[in-house]
Formats: structure tokens, sequence, C-alpha cells
């Protein structure tokens, strides 16, 4: 009992102690310290979840966001309801209420966090009244309205291609921003005339005259996506408006200037206008901890608005609103001094838009993947994205400029009327044969079959250079990534989520029943093989699958022959499926690392695009 009454009583002492004014006022700096910090790891990393999908970075950004919001209303309260005094109180919540709102490059974690889909009506109803009857009638132009035919038409030696631009980056700035604009407008469910969808495409056909002109054509969308990013995630839109920039550079000057002239000064200041009774820490030596709180929350704030500055003046948004003001201002094309400066902000390289991969999904490797139940749990549902049987993904590859010119040259090919992968074959007159697999009931089950048909293919006659073989690398990579967004994207594809869900759990059951006891690829691929010998087509996907796959075996012909065959096909299907109404689904992934099928999205939708039900 002795003992036990000790232990008590020293547990009492401990939590007495904890909640003593000095206890408190420590509890409060350490808790502004710790949102000032979460604040400062939003800045700098915010802008690199649009480059990298990372799961672990999400997470780690969403948990960032979330605690740091309740964790300053927490500390205000706190600081609210102190019982003690201490003059530093009101200087520490200041600084909390700015750090609250200044993130300029993570404004929101998602759409949902501010109800965008409430809010668009009213923001379209101000924002189209002044750009929505442009598009019915001919412009009427000024010297304040920048066109792209200004800026192509601009005699200024920065933005001529026998000057400052002989690659053509500063103009495709504009055109971004131009077609960002354009594209801005199908979230408010405004549909363009034709003619606005003729010029358009227009214009992305000159920009594929040229002898890699895919590559410059997706190079104007991922500056344009990363607009339309900007719109939806940062303040960007509202700081460069005339007003929002000059504010921004008051705060600058203010904080160059004022925050050394504030920890010179302050210091003294407060050692020698100490309030009576007033609760401090301080060290043994007698320096003021509340002090070293006060400067390293007002350095981290320094620290925070430097890295917005710099990520403002790199930004695109800089860059077009130089480029623009350059292409109607005589003055500053006949000033070397400026040309130069634009020039070497316009020319600084930023960091890449996207993150430029293709996320991929392999049936017959991952169908027998099984929850770790450690992992994914009711808890973790609350917090992560939830993941059903068989869904796990292979490695990703970086996307190819084989990938990019296949996809391109498949949509110029023939863009008024897009076929479910059917075109393809008819040209490589193998329709007879095949075309029976463009026709299933869902585009669920076409991509699935085809996958694995492709994958039967690739084991059972491989390549001895992959690498050196683009219709190879075009036909694996698009049919393991059309798999991917099948396995954890659907609202990307055409058919309703729900029933690609329902097709996705049937075709895992298919497969774990079929491929009963295989153990090894090499295995699962013979059984499929002897499947697509043996059984006859019951429905079933697998089967329909290893069926295809044992008629691509037995065409007589060439390995590449059949390579080039599915490539094409592929590439076709890529630009089938991008057309899409469901444009918040695809902003919602810009905040992801982006997808590939939204690039195509953009260009299909440029152009005007619409999808038109497989041939039957």
């Amino acid at each position: 009992m002795g003992a036990g009454n000790k232990t008590l009583s020293e547990a009492t002492a401990v939590i007495k102690k904890l909640r003593t004014p000095k206890a408190n006022l420590a509890k409060v700096e350490f808790l502004a310290c710790l949102a000032a910090f979460l604040l400062m790891l939003l800045t700098i990393f915010g802008s690199s979840r649009r480059r990298h999908n990372h799961q672990k970075l999400r997470v780690l950004l969403w948990a960032a966001y979330t605690f740091s919001s309740y964790l300053i209303v927490y500390t205000l309260g706190l600081m609210t309801e102190a019982s003690f005094q201490n003059d530093l109180l009101p200087v520490w919540a200041i600084f909390l209420m700015i750090f609250f709102g200044s993130s300029d490059s993570y404004s929101i974690h998602s759409l949902e966090d501010c109800e965008h889909r409430k809010n668009y009506a009213w923001q379209y109803v101000i924002k189209i009244t002044g750009e929505a009857p442009n598009y019915r009638k001919s412009l009427e132009i000024t010297d304040r309205v920048v066109t792209i035919e200004k800026v192509w038409k601009c005699q200024g030696w920065l933005l001529r291609s026998e000057g400052g631009d002989k690659d053509s980056k500063l103009k495709d700035i504009c055109l971004s921003f131009s077609l960002y604009k354009l594209l801005r407008l199908k979230f408010s469910d405004y549909s363009l005339p034709k003619q606005a969808h003729e010029k358009a495409w227009k214009l992305i056909q000159y920009l594929y005259a040229e002898g890699n002109g895919y590559e410059r054509a997706f190079r104007v969308v991922e500056l344009e996506l990363s607009f339309l990013f900007d719109y939806f995630y940062t303040k960007y839109v509202t700081i460069f408006q005339p007003l929002g920039w000059r504010i921004k550079l008051v705060e600058f000057l203010f904080l160059v200037i004022g925050v050394p002239v504030m920890i010179g000064l302050f210091y003294p200041w407060y050692n020698s206008n100490r309030s009576q009774g007033e609760v401090q820490l301080a060290t043994k030596g007698g320096l003021s901890i509340d002090f070293l709180v006060t400067a390293l929350i007002v350095l981290i704030f320094a620290c925070v608005e430097l890295v917005q500055c710099f990520f403002m003046v790199i930004s695109e948004w800089t860059k077009v609103s130089l480029l623009c003001k350059y292409a109607r201002t005589n003055s500053w094309q006949e000033s070397k001094l400026m040309e130069k400066l634009i020039g070497l902000i316009c020319r600084t390289p930023s960091p890449k838009p996207w993150e430029r991969k293709l996320h991929r999904y392999s049936l017959h490797e991952s169908y027998d993947y099984t929850l770790q139940r450690w992992l994914y749990n009711v808890l973790t549902d609350l917090f992560m994205d939830p993941i059903r049987d068989g869904q796990t993904e292979s490695a990703p590859a970086k996307l190819s400029s084989e990938v990019k010119e296949a996809v391109f040259r498949s949509l110029m090919s023939n863009p008024e009327a897009l076929q479910n992968g059917e075109a393809s074959l008819i040209r490589n007159e193998v329709e007879h044969e095949l075309s029976w697999a463009c026709k299933l009931g869902t585009q669920t089950q076409v991509i699935i079959v085809w996958h694995i048909a492709t994958s039967i293919f690739e084991q059972m006659m491989p390549i001895s250079d992959p690498s050196s073989n683009s219709n190879f690398l075009v036909a694996t990579n698009l049919s393991k990534y059309l798999a991917y967004l099948v396995t954890f994207h659907l609202k990307l594809l055409p058919d309703h989520p729900y029933d690609s869900e329902y097709i996705f759990d049937r075709i895992i059951i298919e497969a774990r029943h079929l491929l009963k006891d295989c153990k090894t690829v090499k295995e699962r691929i013979q059984r499929l093989n002897k499947i697509g010998k043996t059984m006859n087509d019951t429905g079933k996907v697998m089967i329909q699958g290893a069926r295809l796959g044992q008629q691509l075996l037995d065409v007589e012909n060439e390995p590449n022959f059949i390579w080039k065959v599915l490539a094409e096909f592929w590439a076709e299907l890529m630009v089938y499926v991008a057309p899409s109404d469901n444009a918040i689904a695809h902003a919602e992934h810009l905040a992801m690392g982006g997808e590939f099928v939204t690039h195509v999205w953009a260009l299909v939708s440029h152009a005007g695009i619409k999808r038109e039900p497989p041939l039957e």
C-alpha cells in the first residue's frame, strides 16, 4: 500500500506541474511553433503533389493540411482562455492568423474542401458575363486585349522565331494560357460553338505540323493543365489580378525591411517593458524563451513568404503576364534591358509540371493480391483510399515519346469519327478475325480482354531487345496503363464506376478459379494459352481474353506485324476513351500527379470530339 500511495502521489504532483501557468505557456509556445512548421512544410512541398503520384506523399500533405487547421484553432483557443498574462500572446495569435490564410501554393487539398461544386455557378456567372459573348461574335481588338494572333505577330526581338524565341516556348506559354481559359469553361457546363472548336483544333494541327510536333502539342497541354491546377488548388488566380500582385509586392517589401528591424528592436523593448506578474519562460542564463519563440515564428513566416515569392516569380502566371505586357507595349520591345529581364524570368526552368509517368497494372501478375488487414481496415479506410482484392500496381513506366507520338498520330488520323479500336484493325486487314473483341458489352470488358491477349502474346513471343521496338513499347505500356485506369480510376473511363467495379471483381474471381495453383507468371500464361485453345467462349472475360490471345498467336505473319496491330489498336483505344463529360474527375486527379488520359482529354475537348458508340 505504501508503494502504491507513493506512486499515486508522484503522478498527482506531475499532473499539478502540467497545469501550472508556466506549463500552459510552454504548451502554447510548442503548438504555435509546430503549426508554423507544418505550414512551412505545406508551402515548400505543396506544389510537388501534382508531380508525384505517391500515396505516402498525399497522406503526409493531407495530414499536415488537416492537422494544421485544427492545431491553429486549438492554439488560439488556449490563448483566449489562458489564465495567465503574457504580452506576446497577441503577437503569436496575429502571426498564426496570417499563416492560416497566407499559403499561396496550397490553398486547398481537394475540391470538396471549399465546396467548389456549389460555387461553380456563382463563379462562372461573373466570369462568363465578360467572356461568354466573345465566343459568339468577333472580338473587338483593342490595345488592352492580347490575342494569340497579336503574340504571334509581335515584332519584338523576344517573341520572334528568328530572335529570342527560336524554340517557340515563349509563344507557347501564351497559347497554353489561352487554351486553359477555354478548357475552364467545361466546368461551368458552357458549350463552345463549333467555330471555336475548329479554331482551337487548327492551332493544335499547326503545332503538329513540325517534325516532332506531338512533343510541342503535349508541352502546351502540360502547361495548360498546370494553369488549371493553380486555378483550383492555389491562390494564383487572385494574386495575378491587377491589385493582387501589388499587394503581394508590398508584403514582400515589408518582409525584407520589417522582419530584421522587428527582431533587432523588439528584444530590448520587450526586456524593458515586461508587465508585473507576467508569466515568462527563460533559460538558466536568463535568455527569454518567449522571445526566442517569437523570433522563430517570425523567421518561419519570413521563409514561407520568401519561398512563396520565389514560386510566384518563376510561375507560368508571371511569365504569361510579362509576355502579354511585352506584346502590347512598344517601349518594352525597344528596351534591351526589359527584354533581357523578361527573357531571364521566362527562361528560368520551372519544376516539371507533371509526373510524366504511366502507372501500370498487370492482371496475370496481380489477380492473387490479397488485402493486408493490418494496413487496410475500418480505421485506415478513413485516411486512405479503399483497396480491393487484386488491386496492386506494377512498377510505373516513363511516358515515352513513342507513346505520345502513337496516341497523337491516332488522334490526327480520323478525329471526326472515333472508333473503339476497330479502325486500326481495318487498316491492318485483320478485322474479320479480331473485331469481335471490340464489340463487347462494356468498355471495361474490351480493355481487359485485349489486356489479357496482349500479355499472352508478350510472354509467348518474347522480343530480344524490347527497348528498340517502338510498337512493343507502345502496346505493352498502354495496355497496362488502361488496365490500371480500370483498376484504380474508373471515373476517368466511359463506363459507370459501379458497373466497372462489379465487372472487375468478377474478373478477379474468374482469374483465381481458372489459374488456381499457378504460382509463376510462366505457368499462368501457359494455362491461359491452354484455355484459349480448349475452352469455348462462355462470356467470361478471362476466357475471352485467352481466346483473343490465341488468335493473335495464330495470325499468319511475323510478330512485328502483330505488335504493329496492337500498338495502333491501343493508341486508338486511348483516344477513344478520352472524351468525357466528367470534368470534375479530371480536376481531382490534377492534385495526384495527373494522368496521361487527362492530357488526351484536354486535346479532344479543344477539338470538340465526341465519342460514338462502337460499331455493331
